[in-house]
C-alpha cells in the first residue's frame, strides 16, 4: 500500500508546486503514516497507538476528499467553472479547510469525549462524499469519451480505483 506513495515522493521531489501537487505530496504522506500507525496498533494495542491508528485513518480520508475535489475541479468537464471566484477562492484555500476540520475533529476526540461512534460517523461521512466526488468524475469521463471518435483510453488509474471503492 505504501510502495506507490513512496514512489510518487520520489518522482515529484523536484517538481514546481501547484496546489493538486501539493496536496498529493501530503495526501501520500498521510497514506504511509496511516499504514505504518495502523501495522502499529494492530501489533501494539494500547490507548496512543490505537488513537493515531484512528487520527491518521481519519486524515489520511479527508485528504482524500481534498485531492479528489481538486481533482474534479481541474477536470475539462468543469472549465466553465474555473474562472468562478467562489470556486477559485475554494480551490486556493482546500486543503488548509481540510486540515481545520481535521484538527478540530482531532482536539474534539482527544481532549472532550474520545466517542468511536462519532469518529466512524465522521469517516463515513467524509469517504461518502470523495465517493461521490469520483461518480461526478468517472461520469464525467465516460461521456467525453462516448462523444470522441476513436473512443479514447481509459488511462487514469485513480478513476478507476474510484469505480472500484464506489460499490464498497
Amino acid at each position: 500500500f505504501t510502495v506507490p506513495h513512496v514512489r510518487f515522493l520520489v518522482k515529484t521531489w523536484n517538481v514546481k508546486m501547484n496546489a493538486l501537487v501539493e496536496i498529493t505530496r501530503y495526501y501520500s504522506m498521510l497514506g504511509i503514516c496511516s499504514a505504518l500507525s495502523s501495522a502499529l496498533f494492530h501489533s501494539r494495542d494500547t490507548w496512543i497507538t490505537e488513537r493515531l491508528d484512528y487520527h491518521f485513518a481519519l486524515a489520511f480520508i479527508i485528504c482524500s476528499f481534498c485531492v479528489n475535489c481538486l481533482e474534479l475541479m481541474k477536470s475539462p468537464a468543469f472549465k466553465e467553472y474555473a474562472s468562478n471566484p467562489v470556486c477559485v477562492f475554494f480551490q486556493q484555500r482546500l486543503f488548509r479547510i481540510g486540515t481545520v476540520l481535521c484538527t478540530c475533529h482531532i482536539l474534539y476526540l482527544n481532549f472532550v469525549h474520545f466517542d468511536y461512534g462519532w469518529n466512524m460517523t465522521v469517516a463515513v461521512f467524509f469517504q461518502g462524499l470523495s465517493n461521490l466526488c469520483w461518480i461526478i468524475q468517472y461520469w464525467k469521463k465516460v461521456r467525453e469519451l462516448s462523444f470522441r471518435k476513436d473512443g479514447g483510453e481509459w488511462k487514469n488509474d485513480h478513476l478507476l480505483y474510484g469505480l472500484a471503492v464506489v460499490p464498497i
